[in-house]
Order: structure tokens, then C-alpha cells, then sequence
């Protein structure tokens, strides 16, 4: 049986999103962690924008041993002129603030230019499952190893991530137009799945066969997200979150830290699970369930 071969994909690697630098929209305990994942992958940042200048994001390397240079702050929440010719995502936690900034940017951004930047051509892109090396081949597999070997932009060279029938409808109220996913070292992305843009997956995150998530999502450390799951645009799956196969959480959904979803069941637009409920039935939108099993408070 072949070995997946491990692969170093520093940003001038043409599997990653290249020498476009990435700006952080927040400074805050999200941005942090954002920014970590993208520098452990050796992804360029530019610097992150925040009201504040002295927000948590300028002094997270400051007087730790690293490699890195602490992130430049750039200006203000929603300078986003300061995105023009660059990457960006989204790096503030609440989702409520998240959908602000995505509304602002939509409709802004035919003003300011934004212009995609693809991260890879149909000729470097990474090979999908129907033309990848398997056992019977004889050839070594080009998908990376599991545990810790998906960094930044190997979600965006999928080749199954140009054709987007299958993914989520993404909102009116936002836009996609130079965003880029920040993926951890130490996150397992399925060869089969799909995800959208300005996503965040944190370390130990496994997004499993067949899984679709929409843009700006953010799938946090050790989250399970099992086959045939679709997550929607700006929705957060929390730290230790279980999601059973085939569970659908709709845009702008919370599902809290340690929660589990069963098989199958649908999370509401914009509804909340409490940490460590277990959900064993729908979610109305908007609506808030806690405890074992999940019910309203």
C-alpha cells in the first residue's frame, strides 16, 4: 500500500494561496489564534485591522520565543481599503460582528475593487479522488498524510472547490471577493470535501468525506465534522464539537463548545447550542437549546 507523501507548502508553493499577503479583519482572542495558524504555515501576513491599536493581536509574539514578527495593526475595524490587492479574513469571533463586517464589505467592495485572487490554476491544482494514486496503482498518493500536514490554501487547490453546485447559497449580504481560508498544520481536511472561502479551521479540526462548508465559517480546534455534513456561511462550530453524519447547520448558527449533534439533524439559521448540550432533534432558527438532551431554556 502507498504511503501519502508529506509536503511543505510555504506560500510560494503552487499549491498555496501564494505571496498575496493576508490581512486579519480583528485583533482580538480570534485573531490570534488566525494568526498563529497562518504563520505556522508559513503563510505572509500583512497585519490586521481593529478599532483598538492595541488589541490582543499586537502583542501575542511580543516577548515569547518565535520565529515570527508580531502582525502590523493596519487601521480600523472597517478600513477596507486596506484589503485592496491583498487576502483577508475574517477574525473576529461573534457572529453577529461577523455578518456586520461581511455586510459592510459587500457593499463596498465593487467600490474599493476587490478582486479575487485565485490560490491556484487549473494546471498546479492539486489532483482530486478520481485522479490521486491509490493502492492498486502503484502510485504514490499526492494527498498529504493525516494529522497535521493540510496547511494553509490545501483546501483552496482542491480541484472540487471550482465547482461550487453542491455548496451552500451564499448570502446576499456578503462577499467572497479576495478572502482566503486559514487552515492549522494540525487539521485533516477529506481529499472529498469541500470548503469555501475566508474559512478558519483550527488544530486537530477534522472535516470528514463529503462535508460542505460555506464561506466564513469557522470550524474551531478538535471539532468533528463528520461525512455528508453541510455547514453554512458564517456559522461557528466550537471547540469539541461532535457534528454526527449528515448534520446541516445553517448560516450564522452557533454550535456551542463540546456539543454534540446527532445524524442527520438540522441547526436553525442564527439558533445557539449551549455547550455541551447533546441535540437529538431540529433546531428552530434563531432559537437557543441547552442541556441533555437539548431543549429550549
Amino acid at each position: 500500500m502507498s504511503t501519502p507523501r508529506q509536503t511543505d507548502r510555504g506560500p510560494d508553493h503552487p499549491e498555496t494561496a501564494g505571496p498575496v499577503p493576508l490581512v486579519l479583519v480583528g485583533g482580538g482572542g480570534h485573531a490570534m489564534v488566525v494568526a498563529e495558524a497562518a504563520l505556522l504555515s508559513r503563510y505572509p501576513v500583512a497585519g490586521f485591522l481593529d478599532d483598538d491599536p492595541a488589541a490582543p493581536l499586537s502583542a501575542i509574539l511580543i516577548d515569547l520565543p518565535h520565529p515570527f514578527s508580531t502582525p502590523a495593526h493596519l487601521g480600523g475595524l472597517v478600513e477596507f481599503e486596506r484589503l485592496v490587492d491583498r487576502h483577508w479574513i475574517i477574525a473576529v469571533g461573534d457572529l453577529r460582528t461577523r455578518r456586520s463586517i461581511l455586510r459592510q464589505l459587500a457593499s463596498r467592495a465593487g467600490v474599493l475593487g476587490l478582486s479575487d485572487h485565485p490560490a491556484v490554476t487549473p494546471s498546479n491544482a492539486a489532483p482530486g479522488p478520481e485522479t490521486a494514486g491509490s493502492a492498486d496503482s502503484g502510485s504514490e498518493s499526492k494527498w498529504p498524510a493525516t494529522g497535521g500536514t493540510n496547511p494553509i490554501g490545501a483546501s483552496l487547490a482542491h480541484p472540487r472547490l471550482v465547482s461550487t453546485s453542491r455548496m451552500p447559497e451564499p448570502s446576499p449580504t456578503s462577499t467572497t471577493a479576495g478572502a482566503r481560508s486559514v487552515v492549522h498544520p494540525a487539521a485533516f481536511i477529506s481529499p472529498s470535501a469541500l470548503v469555501g472561502p475566508g474559512v478558519y479551521v483550527g488544530p486537530r479540526a477534522l472535516i470528514h468525506a463529503r462535508a460542505r462548508i460555506g464561506a466564513h465559517a469557522i470550524i474551531n480546534s478538535g471539532a468533528i465534522v463528520e461525512h455528508d455534513c453541510v455547514v453554512e456561511e458564517n456559522a461557528h462550530i466550537a471547540p469539541g464539537v461532535v457534528l454526527g453524519g449528515a448534520v446541516h447547520v445553517h448560516h450564522d448558527a452557533m454550535v456551542g463548545l463540546g456539543a454534540r449533534v446527532l445524524p442527520g439533524v438540522h441547526i436553525g439559521a442564527g439558533a445557539t447550542v449551549g455547550a455541551g448540550a447533546v441535540v437529538t432533534a431540529p433546531v428552530a432558527p434563531g432559537r437557543t437549546v441547552v442541556g441533555v438532551p437539548a431543549h429550549e431554556p
